[in-house]
């Protein structure tokens, strides 16, 4: 298989094109390369071009000479690879070279390189080879994506290459970087070579980039209009694609990642890092901004009125549940409180405003300190935001609206304030000191002389001491030099991420703002927290999260948005805090923070929206791990049950998530018993009680105990369960769960209509009457709950989980069957057997987000009738006199 060895346009690379024997004019020591033995990666052949698609997690090809077909190997060096793709679906995703270097493949460092994007549709990486390089795998994507190739190439990258200013401009950037931390990172000499770098080598770094690009293309290439030449006909497209969905959500409509609020409340193991979250006390009206920007301004009043710079761009952002809340009613407060504890955010760190004694924003933070009301009794600790106020959101920066005053007069005043909150019995302490956090501590004027100052203070208070914390904004990264004891990350500052502006496509023509992937900054952000975990620990680190960010809302055309954000990402990115912070800082100093709960202005906020509902809060739940303190003692209870031997070659399958379902459960069994002898298996969550289990135990009379996590709602726990039995030899089962759809007013008829239909003595009769008489019957539901699985809305948000279950079947291109709404049915056990077989743990079903729709339990819920006719079976309707049509 040659993935390439010619090309001189942009078109693909086809098989006639190569027997014509056509080269690609690449520039000079560019060595055009091929791809074979391609793993979880099939190539097709799409007129005539070579297109590849994925079809699992870790897709991969070994390069190789284009010619010999033997592997590429290089000697001791450097070298760029480049790799351009045109994407048809899906998207190309943290794209990495492993190098073996005699010991094989490995996340090493040295033998893994990650790849940039350097201009849309291509990526480079390079390759330092220490030693002799024997094989060269390429990992095109970790995300599902289909692509034809364009360009497979390496180039040799040794000195004699560049030129001699650019060698000359590299020597001398790696001698600046090996200079001490303390030198380069603040003071006179990291100004002068900042200026130096800008007047002598600007032009180096200019030409250094655009070699990278020049190279990487080689030929000129069929380019795409730019953001601002869309055709009328385009962009009407587009402004009636907005204005359909802005329809859909004034109407009620939501996302398919929309979660609803949950019954249970989240409990956090001891060991977990504690989540604080930033806390934005601006919304409520008061004299000043009624002087600046009008009478009765808030931050609602720019969040409202923000609009959509591009394609995909989530804005207008507006509030769920709590609404455009006024911080004057404590009510709001407390319902913040309440919602942060039952989702296990345990602190907010509140933004704090003094000017030189004037004081703003105060009067949330005032109100919380003087009430003594049990709803309002929350963990609480300060952030001083010790900029100037200026006219930043109207364009005006050097109009300065409030001023800083910092002096050693000023520092005894600050503190004199700030006392009155650390003797509160709420604020959070380290080893009994009052935590403050200080936003750019670089900026105020003797900043040690400040933390000396506080430190007296705190001593003459009785305190024993305090805890001061600087954030890493604007790149600052040694609290110890300026006598303060913590570093608090605080995103998006301090990390470079690529834009993606150019990539977009643009409503407004007028947009200057920038563009970002919110994918690749969790990336670059846990690669921070990877190195600092190498290094050796000099002071606390905490972790900092956004959930998003995007400040249009403020500053319209000129804002900067972190395009792509999800609940997944910032679970994935909260995931890692957390461990991080477990194994970095002392139990003590175990803390996260989450930029922010509200910052609803720079669209990062953890409250309940229109769009995704209390998506982001479950993210925080699903991200902590759970105290499991009767975890062996449910071991023992499912052992105990495993001694049983099964009765019948018909088991009744059930997933139980709610224990007050016991009862209706126990009901349900009983009423199918009646029909026919059957076993029953239960899956159980892994955080119920002794007790419960032993109830389940009693009233159900279960042949096996399987104990889950709370991972793939139902389906997940089926498939472990049917695992778990495969011994047992079961011919016939039946699905059934405890359900309760919490986004569905009627979910709880709804759930009785689905299992009366399924065990009624009727019911049972006629499925079992389909299975004798037809060998080729696999599944059997009642008529009413069976749906068409290529509606629109039921496959929009399904497709691509559901077109992956079918390529890890083997058979991609089958016609999608009606399926059972639900996901409660009657079935052949060997055939689903070798459903289960099919390689979806955890991992596959990822974290549980409470989203309504589109996970992969949705598309295995849509596609088990598809996989089941892919193996020669079919499904039965029979008629129902109960009510099991689905609500949706």
């Amino acid at each position: 298989m040659v993935v390439t060895d010619t090309e001189t346009t942009a078109a693909p690379i086809t098989r006639d094109s190569e027997s014509n024997g056509q080269k690609a004019q690449f520039p000079a020591k560019i060595k055009a390369v091929a791809g074979t033995d391609c793993y979880d990666l099939v190539e097709t052949e799409i007129g005539g071009a070579f297109a590849y698609v994925s079809i699992g997690p870790d897709p991969q090809m070994i390069l190789c000479d284009p010619e010999t077909r033997e592997h590429l190997q290089l000697p001791k060096g450097k070298y760029r690879f480049f790799f351009q793709a045109r994407i048809t679906k899906g998207r190309i995703y943290r794209p990495r070279l492993y190098l073996n270097m005699g010991e094989g493949f490995s996340e090493a460092d040295d033998l893994c390189v990650f790849m940039r994007q350097v201009v849309p549709d291509v990526w480079c990486g390079d390759i330092y080879a220490t030693r002799h390089i024997y094989t060269v795998r390429f990992d095109p994507s970790e995300a599902q994506v289909r692509f034809t190739l364009i360009r497979l190439a390496i180039e040799d990258w040794s000195p004699d290459h560049l030129t001699f200013g650019e060698n000359f401009y590299k020597t001398l950037r790696a001698s600046y970087r090996a200079l001490p931390n303390f030198l380069i990172r603040r003071g006179p000499l990291a100004v002068a070579a900042e200026l130096t770098a800008r007047s002598l080598f600007g032009g180096t770094r200019k030409s250094v980039r655009d070699r990278e690009i020049a190279q990487a293309i080689a030929e000129p290439q069929i380019e795409a209009p730019p953001n601002d030449a869309r055709s009328a006909d385009h962009n009407l497209e587009f402004r009636t694609e907005f204005y359909k969905e802005a329809l859909s959500v004034s109407a009620g409509a939501r996302d398919s990642n929309y979660a609803p609020l949950p019954i249970a409340r989240t409990s956090v193991a001891e060991d977990n890092a504690h989540v604080l979250a930033f806390y934005l006390p601006q919304f409520h009206p008061f004299p000043e901004n009624d002087e600046w920007w009008g009478r009765g301004f808030t931050e609602w009043t720019n969040v409202s009125k923000a609009v959509p710079q591009f394609k995909g761009h989530y804005q207008p952002r507006l509030p769920g549940e709590l609404g455009f809340y006024d911080l004057r009613l404590s009510d709001v407060m407390a319902r913040q409180f309440e919602l942060a504890r039952h989702f296990g955010v345990q602190g907010f760190c509140f933004h704090y405003y003094w000017f030189g004694g004037k004081r703003l924003l105060e009067r949330p933070v005032e109100t919380l300190l003087a009430s003594k009301d049990e709803s309002l009794n929350f963990p609480f600790c300060l952030c001083w935001a010790n900029e100037n106020w200026t006219r930043r959101w109207d364009g005006a920066e050097h109009e300065v609206l409030m001023k800083q005053d910092h002096s050693d007069e000023d520092h005894e005043r600050v503190f004199d304030d700030l006392l009155r909150y650390f003797r509160d019995p709420r604020y959070i302490r380290i080893d009994g000191k009052p935590l403050v956090v200080v936003y750019r501590p670089l900026i105020v004027t003797n900043v040690e002389k400040m933390a000396e100052i506080w430190r007296r203070k705190a001593a003459e208070a009785g305190l024993p001491g305090i805890y001061l914390v600087a954030t890493t904004a604007f790149g600052f990264s040694d609290p110890l030099s300026i006598g303060f004891d913590a570093l608090v990350q605080f995103p998006p500052h301090a990390v470079s991420v690529p834009e993606i502006t150019a990539e977009v496509e643009l409503f407004n023509s007028d947009f200057q703002g920038c563009v970002y992937d919110y994918r690749e900054t969790v990336d670059a952000y846990l690669e921070i927290l990877d190195e600092t975990l190498e290094r050796e620990k000099k002071f606390a680190y905490f972790p900092g999260v956004m959930t998003a960010w995007d400040n249009v809302a403020r500053k319209q055309s000129r804002g900067h948005v972190f395009h792509n954000a999800s609940p997944r990402e910032f679970h994935r990115w909260l995931s890692a805090a957390n461990n991080f912070s477990r194994k970095y800082n002392d139990s003590a100093e175990r803390l996260v923070f989450v930029n922010a709960w509200n910052e609803w202005g720079e669209g990062t906020y953890l409250e309940p929206d229109r769009k995704f509902g209390y998506a982001y809060l479950w993210a925080v739940a699903a991200s902590r791990d759970l105290p499991l303190p009767h975890r062996k003692d449910l071991e023992s209870i499912a052992a105990n049950v495993a001694r049983r031997e099964p009765a019948s070659d018909t088991a009744l399958f059930t997933h139980i998530f709610y224990s007050d379902l016991i009862d209706e459960l126990a009901e349900w069994v009983s009423t199918a018993r009646r029909s026919r002898k059957l076993d029953v298996v239960v899956a159980m969550p892994e955080t119920w009680s002794p007790k419960a289990a032993a109830r389940l135990v009693e009233l159900v009379d279960p042949t096996r105990l399987v104990i889950v996590k709370n991972c793939g709602r139902d389906v997940l726990p089926f498939l472990q369960s049917l695992r778990a039995t495969k011994a047992l030899n079961y011919k016939f089962g039946c699905k059934l769960h405890a359900k309760k759809s919490l986004h569905l007013a009627s979910g709880g008829r709804w759930r009785r209509g689905l299992i009366e239909g399924l065990v009624s003595k009727e019911a049972v009769d006629s499925v079992f009457n389909a299975f004798e008489n037809d060998p080729r019957v696999g599944l059997a539901a009642p008529r009413e709950s069976f749906m068409s699985a290529t509606e629109p809305s039921v496959i929009r948000d399904n497709r691509a989980n559901m077109e992956l279950l079918l390529e890890r079947a083997g058979a991609a291109d089958a016609s999608f069957q009606d399926f059972v709404a639900g996901t409660m049915f009657w079935f052949r056990v060997a055939p689903l057997q070798e459903i289960a077989a099919m390689d979806m743990g955890e991992a596959a079903f990822g974290p549980e987000l409470g989203a309504i729709d589109g996970t992969l339990a949705h598309a295995f819920e849509r596609t088990f009738p598809t996989l089941l006719a892919i193996k020669g079976y079919t499904a039965f309707g029979y008629k129902n006199s109960g009510d099991a049509a689905a609500p949706y």
